[in-house]
C-alpha cells in the first residue's frame, strides 16, 4: 500500500512523481482525477475563453502539440 498522499501534491509535483514511478497506478489515477476536476489550458486562463481570437490560438497550440507528439 502506498503511504504518499497525492492530494497534497500540486499538478506539477504529481506529474513529476508519475514520470519517476510509472508503475504507480494509484498516483496515475490521482492525477487523472485532478485533471478532470481542474482542467488546464495550454497557455492562458479561463477568461481567455471569452475571446474568440485567444480560443483560436489555444486550439492551434493544442493541435500543434498533438501533431508533434504523434510524429515523435
Amino acid at each position: 500500500m502506498n503511504s504518499i498522499n497525492f492530494q497534497l501534491m500540486n499538478r506539477t509535483e504529481l506529474r513529476k512523481y508519475i514520470s519517476k514511478h510509472p508503475e504507480d497506478r494509484q498516483a496515475f489515477h490521482a492525477y487523472m482525477d485532478m485533471l478532470s476536476q481542474e482542467p488546464c489550458l495550454v497557455n492562458g486562463n479561463v477568461n481567455d475563453l471569452q475571446d474568440v481570437q485567444k480560443v483560436t490560438q489555444i486550439i492551434e497550440q493544442v493541435t500543434t502539440i498533438k501533431q508533434r507528439n504523434k510524429n515523435s
